[in-house]
């Protein structure tokens, strides 16, 4: 199997367009893509009922109007109020958090929009504008994560796993910053100027995550790419 570098011009991309970029180069199979982005509120919200006018404000901007699963939770830690939406090609879930001090006292309170797209992963571009948006609207910092997965047919050796990974960081004119390996997983952490988002990992910048993971059940070897790392289970 062999997986050609391509010149890509990333320059004013937005940063989901540049993992989509990359990853439409190289010969893999889609499975998904994944937008996780969290927020801390201006203020605090100490009940359910609150709570539900939150996440219906923030459902109205997402445009979600068909039914969707409540799940509320309350203990010593936390109140939670959750929501999720699933289609036939996406999920969405919304979550307002309220994090309680060792007194059970309400003390800040959290928003939380994650989106998986299973099929049209390149409307992931559209998702991140409609949620930079909406976190805009509501003038809240927020933090977003977003992570492209594929794969290829066969087993990828780790030697192969590391070439693929030089090449992907080199068509993003990324620099290599780390790597990890186990068993069934390689993963290299990189920077690159075309993305104007980073996290600092030791002294380092960190806003590109590759990685991937041999599964022998299904003999298929999967391709994460995400930004600034990757946040979903692999």
């Amino acid at each position: 199997m062999l997986i050609a570098l391509f010149a890509i011009n990333l320059y004013d991309i937005k940063k989901s367009n540049v993992l989509l970029a990359v990853f439409d180069k190289y010969s893999c199979d889609t499975v998904q893509g994944n937008i996780n982005t969290i927020a801390r509120l201006n203020k605090t919200i100490n009940t359910q009922d609150d709570m539900q006018k939150e996440v219906e404000r923030i459902l109205f901007k997402l445009g979600i109007k068909n039914k969707v699963q409540v799940d509320i939770n309350e203990n010593d830690a936390k109140l939670e109020y959750m929501v999720t939406r699933s289609a036939k090609d996406s999920e969405t879930i919304v979550k307002i958090e309220s994090r309680k001090n060792e007194n059970q006292e309400i003390k800040e309170t959290y928003l939380s929009i994650n989106t998986i797209l299973y099929e049209k992963i390149e409307d992931i571009g559209y998702v991140q504008t409609l949620l930079d948006n909406i976190y805009k609207g509501l003038e809240l910092d927020y933090d977003m994560n977003i992570t492209v997965v594929g794969r290829y047919k066969g087993k990828i050796d780790k030697k192969q796993q590391s070439e693929y990974s030089d090449k992907i960081l080199k068509s993003m004119k990324a620099k290599k910053v780390d790597s990890f390996e186990t068993d069934n997983i390689y993963s290299v952490y990189g920077y690159t100027g075309y993305i104007k988002d980073f996290i600092i990992q030791g002294k380092n910048k960190v806003n590109v995550n590759i990685a991937m993971r041999y599964n022998d059940y299904e003999d298929k070897t999967y391709l994460y790419i995400s930004t600034p790392i990757i946040t979903a289970d692999y």
